[in-house]
C-alpha cells in the first residue's frame, strides 16, 4: 500500500522535471528560434531590407547566368528586381561573376537568398570592402546573406561564391543613411 501512495507523486515529479528540461530547449534565441524577431529589436527595420524581402519573395524576377570572365558577365543593375543567377560549377562548389552599374555614389545593400560569399571589385580590380555583413535580415527569413557596400559611380564586378547553391537570388537596394547628405 505504501508503494502505491508515493508512485503518483514521484511520476508527476519526473514528468515535471522532464518538461522543465525540455522547455529549456525552447528559450528564444536557441536552436528552435534561429531568426531574430523584429519585435525584440528596438531598431526599426531598414527600408532597404523591407524592399529586398518583398522582391526576394515576390519578384519580379530576371534569370541570368554568371560568367567566369568579368568582360562576359551579365549586368544585374535594374532596381526593384530579383536576379536569379545560375552559377558555374567550381570543384563541388559554385561561383561566378556578374556586373553592377552604380548610377550614384551611395551605400548599396546586396541581399541573397543563399549563404554566398560576395567580393566587390571596381573597374581597376580593386577590392571594395563591405561596411557591414550579416547572415540574416530582421525583415524576413528569406535573406541568408546581406552585404552593405559603399560604391561610387561606375561599373563593379560582383564575385559570387564559393557556395553550395547552384542558383542564388540577388536583390540590390540603396541603403538609406541618416547622415547621408541629400543637399548636394
Amino acid at each position: 500500500m505504501l508503494k502505491r501512495r508515493f508512485a503518483a507523486p514521484i511520476t508527476a515529479l519526473a514528468l515535471a522535471t522532464g518538461l522543465l528540461i525540455a522547455g529549456c530547449q525552447l528559450i528564444p534565441g536557441g536552436a528552435a528560434n534561429p531568426d531574430p524577431s523584429p519585435s525584440t529589436s528596438s531598431e526599426p527595420i531598414p527600408e532597404a531590407d523591407l524592399e529586398a524581402c518583398e522582391h526576394l519573395n515576390n519578384g519580379p524576377a530576371l534569370a541570368v547566368t554568371a560568367n567566369a570572365s568579368a568582360s562576359l558577365a551579365p549586368q544585374v543593375s535594374e532596381s526593384h528586381k530579383r536576379y536569379d543567377i545560375d552559377l558555374i560549377s567550381d570543384n563541388a562548389q559554385y561561383s561566378g561573376k556578374v556586373l553592377y552599374n552604380s548610377k550614384e555614389e551611395a551605400h548599396y545593400v546586396f541581399f541573397f537568398n543563399q549563404d554566398v560569399t560576395l567580393e566587390v571589385r571596381d573597374s581597376e580590380n580593386t577590392l571594395v570592402e563591405p561596411e557591414a555583413v550579416a547572415s540574416f535580415s530582421a525583415a524576413c527569413g528569406t535573406v541568408k546573406a546581406r552585404y552593405e557596400v559603399p560604391l561610387g559611380v561606375g561599373l563593379y564586378t560582383l564575385h559570387l561564391g564559393p557556395t553550395a547553391a547552384s542558383t542564388v537570388s540577388l536583390v540590390v537596394e540603396e541603403s538609406a543613411h541618416e547622415e547621408h547628405d541629400h543637399a548636394h
